[in-house]
């Protein structure tokens, strides 16, 4: 399962009056996730067990990892979940966060034969567009998934993306779904989530 059908899902959802309607089941796992709510970017996410979370806040953006190797100890990591947010977007680059998405699905689209797109909007001003492929350019070949999420409304854009070797994604593929599902369903239901401005204790709670 991907999450083509869930954006379209989430778009059709946040047309009605409903929002609870976004919700679809999430992609099934075998072990329970901790739900997450980082205070640095103001993503909601699932950390599947025994995963690392980092974050960072370097100039001008912040960023979440949600990883199965160990970052600091291992120096990088071959499967998990990055986010990179920018505030200000417009402001700082002098273009909309909605025309560089579009740019850099494109790109990412004629770059890599055979990847999977789709767009939606979540709601006035917030567009979402995926991409999906698999990067033989890398060693190990490495599948992703991105989703670019615009928000001209608040000059937003963030890019997160789930990346595993292609040997592994049988047994870690699911974990991505459901930490872009989550990703997404908090993007849906709380769309004007922001940072917080100093780091406070993140809020978790296990979900099945």
């Amino acid at each position: 399962m991907t999450l083509l059908n869930l954006l379209l899902a989430f778009a059709t959802a946040t047309a009605s009056a409903t929002p609870s309607a976004v919700a679809e089941p999430a992609p099934a796992a075998a072990t329970s996730h901790r739900a997450h709510r980082d205070p640095t970017t103001g993503a909601h996410v699932v950390i599947p067990p025994g995963w690392h979370v980092r974050t960072e806040a370097p100039d001008g953006a912040k960023a979440l990892f949600v990883t199965k190797q160990n970052i600091d100890a291992e120096g990088g990591f071959l499967t998990g979940f990055s986010l990179n947010r920018f505030d200000g977007f417009r402001a700082r680059q002098g273009i909309a966060p909605s025309e560089y998405a579009a740019g850099f699905a494109a790109l990412m689209a004629k770059r890599h034969a055979g990847a999977r797109t789709a767009t939606a909007t979540l709601r006035a001003g917030m567009t979402v567009h995926e991409v999906q492929f698999l990067d033989d350019s890398r060693l190990p070949v490495t599948k992703l998934q991105y989703l670019i999420v615009a928000d001209d409304a608040g000059d937003t854009l963030q890019l997160a993306w789930f990346e595993t070797p292609e040997a592994t994604v049988a047994t870690e593929w699911p974990h991505g779904e459901r930490i872009l599902h989550a990703f997404l369903e908090g993007l849906a239901r709380s769309p004007n989530d922001r940072p917080e401005p100093a780091h406070g204790p993140a809020q978790d709670q296990e979900t099945h």
